[in-house]
């Protein structure tokens, strides 16, 4: 299954990085303990500089540190502070509109779910080996509002079928998949629940930051993992994080704390650590290499 495949590259990255993977963590461990680290060990000067661009950009009032120092920037976005302006709530359940249940059937007659969501009027965004070629797309459709599995919540459910012939392009490499709903309800889904935009600048989210997953995990209701989940890797067009995912997962957004969209959550698999428990590392495609591809792709 490509899932399979997925989830076996996705582990042979993340054992190949171990050593590179190790040395930026426990430098970011010393850095916040405030031993004199060179920030650039943990994160390039550029990612710095613009994860610090975006976090000015989108917060109410100018952070109260000096965002181009890098132990600083460092300091605002991987602090253990779980103190959020009130915003968060309400701009995170907006963002969370915008993400769907996406089901279609395989060549076998096998029901096939996982997740998606919006990125702009029409368009969603979803795995390669969710949606993996133009048959498995015309077979399909999304559900948007399927947030409670309580018959009294039922209506806030809209499913759409999708429409490959209007636009569809997939990339193995990365797995993903853009594809176009139908166009008589392309506006209306987008006046409803909107899109979370793919922005294309590297930076949004950096080792040892929080980010959030918005899933439907194992093809059930919308559910969001919030903030327990730690970047640990970031390199070429992959990030390593620690969430709470499940299979049905795929094509979920993976966000930071200011709901902008770091990576499109693809693979997980778990591995044993030393203490003998078992952690579950989880893996996206960084937003960024998507929309080179899809530049690329496109032009």
């Amino acid at each position: 299954m490509l899932r399979d495949i997925q989830q076996a590259a996705c582990a042979e990255r993340f054992h190949r990085r171990g050593t590179e993977r190790q040395k930026r963590l426990s430098s970011l461990s010393s850095l916040m303990s405030g031993a004199p680290v060179d920030p650039s060990a943990i994160e390039p000067v550029a990612r710095q500089q613009e994860r610090a661009r975006l976090l000015a950009q989108a917060s109410p009032v100018p952070p109260p540190t000096d965002l181009r120092d890098g132990r600083r920037i460092l300091e605002a976005v991987v602090g253990r502070d779980d103190r959020l302006p009130r915003s968060f709530l309400p701009l995170g359940s907006r963002t969370a509109d915008a993400v769907c249940r996406v089901a279609t059937f395989t060549d076998m007659g096998e029901l096939s779910l996982g997740t998606g969501f919006a990125v702009a009027r029409g368009l969603i965004l979803t795995n390669n080996h969710v949606l993996p070629n133009h048959t498995a797309a015309a077979r399909g459709q999304v559900e948007f509002g399927f947030w409670s599995s309580a018959l009294d919540a039922q209506h806030s459910r809209l499913a759409l079928a999708l429409d490959p012939d209007r636009f569809f392009l997939t990339d193995v490499r990365l797995d993903f998949t853009l594809v176009s709903l139908e166009r008589r309800a392309s506006d209306v889904a987008h006046e409803i629940f909107g899109a979370i935009d793919l922005l294309p600048q590297s930076g949004k989210a950096l080792v040892g930051e929080a980010v959030n997953v918005i899933q439907h995990g194992g093809g059930g209701a919308q559910t969001v993992s919030l903030r327990d989940n730690v970047v640990v890797d970031v390199f070429d067009d992959w990030i390593h994080y620690t969430s709470d995912t499940d299979e049905g997962a795929s094509g979920a957004p993976v966000l930071n704390d200011q709901w902008q969209l770091a990576a499109l959550h693809h693979a997980a698999f778990e591995y044993p650590a030393a203490n003998g428990s078992r952690i579950v590392v989880n893996e996206g495609a960084r937003i960024s290499s998507i929309t080179s591809a899809l530049a690329r792709l496109l032009s």
